[in-house]
């Protein structure tokens, strides 16, 4: 279980936004939220616990060139690894 961070904003490219939602509710357990109607651009909104994960989408990013990341503590170190 996630247990740290409070809140992040990560963008994906527009045509990834899918593989994003499964990535993170299938393999990593996050919990899908409504999103407000209110944003013009897609994105989704995830929890898990007391952490909110927002997703949006940004183009023309070279992300192979970014150090950006999200650390996460977790419960179990050793079961994340696997």
């Amino acid at each position: 279980m996630i247990t740290g961070v409070n809140h992040a904003q990560v963008n994906v490219p527009t045509d990834g936004l899918d593989v994003a939602r499964d990535f993170y509710v299938n393999f990593m357990g996050f919990k899908e939220l409504k999103r407000p109607d209110t944003f013009e651009t897609p994105g989704i909104w995830l929890n898990a616990g007391g952490f909110e994960l927002h997703l949006g989408v940004e183009d023309g990013v070279d992300r192979a060139k970014t150090r950006a990341h999200i650390a996460y503590e977790v419960t179990n170190l050793a079961e994340w690894r696997k």
